[in-house]
C-alpha cells in the first residue's frame, strides 16, 4: 500500500466512524446469502430459476431519515434503457438539489469537504462545493453508442441501467432492496474470486449475481447497510483525489479497492467497491491444507507429524485414530487430484474488468452515426480518394463501414455515368458483362457497409470482444 493509499485510508476510516446512519447487520437488516451463484456466462434471463430474496428483513424506519428520504425520491427519475435520452424536469432538478442539501450537512460530507479543500480539489465555499458535486454526479452525458445525453454518474451507480440484455451499474443496496420488494430483482447468489474468502452475512459488502427487469448482472459489488451519504462521500473522495482508476483503502475490517472510472475527467462513469482477500487470513483452500494431512501417496514415511513410528519388532506403529480418520479416502484423493489437474477458467466479470460497463475505448472503436455519415459522403463524393482518406483518418467501425458503403455507391454512380454518358462512347465495346460485374460489386459494397454498421450499432457487448473477420484488407 502506497503512502497516498494510507492517507486516503485514514480519511475513509473517519468516514466509517462518522457514518451515524449506518444500519447494523443482524439487527437493522438481515440477508440470506443462500449459496454461490451458478453459471455466470449465460446471458438469458429465462435460463435462471427464481431464487429466494436476498433481504429477509430491513427496519424501514431508517428510510424516514432526511438523507434516506431525499435519496429514495431520486430513484424513479431515470429511464433505465441506455440510448433513451433523459429529460430532467424542474421537479426532478429540485429533488437533486434537495438531496445534496440534506447530505452536505452530514458529518461524512463535512469531513470530505474539509479534506478536499486542503488538497485544493474543491472550493471552500459550501455553495460552490455543492455545484461541484452536482456537476460530477447529476450532469447528463452520452453513454456508449449514444449521441444524446442519456446517463449520469448518479443514475449509473445508484439507480442502474440496462443495455442489450445486461444490467450495468446498479451498485446500491437501497435500490436493490426496494426493487426486490417490488418483484423486479431476482437474486441468484453470491460470487467470489478464486483466492477470496466466503462472504459473511454480518459484513457490509457483498459481490452478487442477479437479474433486474430484462437485464442480467453477472457480477456486481455493493455496500450493504451503509448510508447514502457515506457512499456519496467515499466515491467523491476517490474521484477527486486519485488519478488511478483503482484505489486501495483499508478501514475497520475491510480491505478494498474502489474502482472509479472518469468520463472526460468531469463526471463519474462508474464506481464500486471490490473486496480484496485478507492476507492475514488463509483462504479456504490453504486452510484445508493446513488442517488435514495430504493424500496417502504424498505422506512421507518418515514424517513424524502424521506417523509416530515406534519400532516394535520389524513393523512401525500405525497412525493414531485422529490422524487416520482425517485422511482422505482413496476416492476423495483421486477426485481431488483430478480436479487439481483441470485448468480453471475465470468467469467473465462485467463489473470487475478495467473498463467495467463504461468504455471510452469501446466508444471510439464503434463510433456513431455522425462518423458513419461523414465517411460515407467523403467516399461517395471523392471516390477512391475519399475512401482511403476515411480509412486513414478513422479506426472506428462506423467510419470504416461508412467508407465502404459510400465507395460502393460511388462505384455505382460512375458505372452509370460511363454507361449512359455521351462523353464515353463505346467505352465497354459491347462487353456489358463487365458493366454488370462492376455494378454488382458496387451494390454489394454498399450493402455490406450499411448492414454491418446497423448490426454493430445494436450490439451491447464491447466491440473489442467481437470476432474479427477479414476480406482482403477490410475488417
Amino acid at each position: 500500500m502506497t503512502e497516498s493509499d494510507r492517507e486516503l485510508s485514514a480519511i475513509v476510516q473517519k468516514l466509517w466512524d462518522n457514518d451515524i446512519n449506518r444500519l447494523r447487520p443482524g439487527t437493522d437488516y438481515r440477508i440470506s446469502l443462500q449459496g454461490k451463484a451458478g453459471n455466470l456466462s449465460s446471458m438469458n434471463v429465462g435460463d435462471y430459476a427464481v431464487g429466494s430474496p436476498l433481504f429477509t428483513y430491513v427496519d424501514e424506519t431508517i428510510f424516514k431519515k432526511e438523507t434516506f428520504l431525499a435519496f429514495i425520491s431520486l430513484l424513479d427519475n431515470y429511464e433505465s434503457n441506455t440510448g433513451e435520452p433523459e429529460v430532467v424536469t424542474p421537479e426532478e432538478e429540485a429533488e437533486n438539489h434537495k438531496f445534496l442539501d440534506s447530505i452536505i450537512k452530514t458529518p461524512v460530507l463535512k469531513i470530505v469537504h474539509k479534506y478536499l479543500v486542503g488538497k485544493n480539489k474543491s472550493p471552500e465555499e459550501t455553495t460552490a462545493f455543492k455545484e461541484q458535486l452536482y456537476r460530477i454526479w447529476f450532469e447528463l452525458y452520452a453513454r456508449k453508442g449514444s449521441s444524446r445525453p442519456d446517463s449520469s454518474g448518479f443514475e449509473h451507480v445508484f439507480v442502474g441501467e440496462t443495455r442489450g440484455g445486461r444490467t450495468i451499474g446498479f451498485h446500491n443496496w437501497i435500490q436493490l432492496y426496494l426493487q426486490e420488494k417490488l418483484g423486479h430483482i431476482n437474486y441468484k447468489g453470491y460470487t467470489v474470486n478464486a483466492n477470496s474468502t466466503l462472504p459473511d452475512e454480518n459484513k457490509h459488502i457483498l459481490a452478487l449475481h442477479f437479474s433486474w427487469k430484462n437485464g442480467i448482472k453477472p457480477r456486481g459489488s455493493i455496500f450493504i447497510g451503509v448510508s447514502p451519504e457515506f457512499e456519496f462521500a467515499l466515491y467523491t473522495l476517490c474521484f477527486l483525489t486519485s488519478p488511478s482508476e483503482r484505489v486501495r483503502v483499508s478501514f475497520s475490517l475491510y480491505d478494498l479497492e474502489i474502482v472509479c472510472h472518469h468520463y472526460n475527467q468531469k463526471h463519474i462513469g462508474t464506481t464500486y467497491p471490490v473486496l480484496l482477500p485478507n492476507e492475514d487470513e488463509p483462504d479456504e483452500g490453504s486452510q484445508a491444507t493446513n488442517d488435514a494431512p495430504p493424500p496417502y501417496s504424498s505422506v512421507a514415511a518418515e514424517n513424524a507429524a502424521y506417523f509416530d513410528y515406534k519400532e516394535d519388532g520389524a513393523f512401525p506403529k500405525p497412525p493414531s485414530y485422529n490422524v487416520a480418520t482425517s485422511l482422505p479416502s482413496y476416492d476423495e484423493a483421486e477426485r481431488n487430484k483430478a480436479e487439481a489437474s483441470v485448468p480453471l477458467v475465470a468467469a467473465r466479470d462485467e463489473d470487475f474488468v478495467a473498463r467495467d460497463d463504461f468504455e471510452d475505448a469501446d466508444q471510439l472503436r464503434i463510433g456513431n452515426d455522425g462518423i458513419f455519415m461523414l465517411t460515407f459522403f467523403m467516399a461517395f463524393l471523392f471516390n477512391w480518394i475519399g475512401f482511403f482518406l476515411s480509412f486513414c483518418l478513422t479506426t472506428s467501425a462506423a467510419g470504416r463501414y461508412g467508407a465502404i458503403s459510400g465507395f460502393g455507391l460511388s462505384l455505382i454512380k460512375w458505372i452509370l455515368i460511363v454507361r449512359f454518358s455521351t462523353y464515353f462512347p463505346g467505352y465497354f465495346d459491347g462487353q456489358y458483362w463487365l458493366w454488370w460485374v462492376f455494378l454488382a460489386l458496387g451494390f454489394l459494397l454498399f450493402l455490406r457497409g450499411f448492414i454491418n454498421y446497423a448490426k454493430i450499432r445494436k450490439m451491447a457487448d464491447s466491440f473489442s470482444t467481437l470476432p474479427r473477420t477479414r476480406v482482403l484488407f477490410i475488417y
